[in-house]
């Protein structure tokens, strides 16, 4: 088996649709109540240094060593709390939010990148963010129709930045290939043993089949920028 995978377009439906027809439909089918992130299904980081994702399917969830798909859009989101959740109990809502990781809304909101709680050590332990990072991504895996999502963590974040400028410096848009999210232990300086995303590129899409999966992004892209307290209420949220 060679390196990297070939793609054919049928495996990806969603590659042989209008997006605007696909919009029209979700419409339709939700009484016009439209598409969110928080209605797809959801790939997390395990908890203690698992090694194998949990994916929903229609027959229940199954265990994989690895996620493969087309990233169709990335989301960096924020969100701060001003009691810990060990005082609240991980229930209250955010008092900010950000939908971008650029402008926060709510208290103290502005700008992200000059707020003292985005700054490193700003967490109760001096060496984290307050303001909790984390970075969405919309994965359109073969045979599905709607992507599904799978939130980074702060612990996961350098890898996947480091992926998608590699893509850059290729001159591939993330939606142009296939990539495979596999997960790799790691500890914290607490000694916590934690999960951590790995990601590699497993296939080049030809350019009529990126085009395609470029559009089907930017269709939905709109439904997706909204953010809820529970992407950030996870164990390994700060590592």
């Amino acid at each position: 088996m060679s390196k990297e995978l070939t793609i054919k377009t049928a495996e990806f439906p969603a590659l042989q649709q209008d997006p605007g027809a696909l919009r029209e439909a979700l419409l339709e089918n939700l009484g016009g109540a439209g598409l969110s992130p928080f209605d797809l299904d959801r790939i997390g980081i395990p908890a203690g240094g698992g090694l194998a994702w949990s994916v929903p399917t229609l027959d229940g969830e199954t265990v994989a060593q690895e996620v493969l798909g087309i990233i169709v859009h990335v989301q960096n989101a924020r969100a701060y709390w001003s009691t810990p959740f060990g005082e609240s109990g991980g229930s209250a809502p955010p008092d900010c939010v950000s939908d971008d990781a650029v402008t926060g809304t709510g208290n103290p909101g502005g700008q992200c990148s000059a707020c003292p709680f985005a700054a490193f050590g700003s967490d109760s332990r001096n060496r984290g963010q307050a303001c909790r990072l984390i970075q969405r991504h919309f994965v359109l895996r073969a045979g599905d129709n709607l992507p599904v999502t799978i939130n980074l963590p702060p612990g996961s974040l350098k890898g996947a930045r480091k992926y998608l400028l590699r893509l850059v410096s290729a001159g591939l848009k993330a939606s142009a290939v296939v990539t495979g999210y596999t997960l790799e232990r790691d500890k914290n300086q607490d000694g916590i043993t934690y999960s951590r995303a790995v990601f590699a590129m497993k296939g080049r899409l030809s350019e009529e089949q990126a085009a395609a999966a470029s559009a089907f992004g930017k269709a939905l892209a709109p439904a997706f920028k909204q953010v809820r307290a529970d992407d950030f209420i996870t164990p390994e949220e700060t590592y």
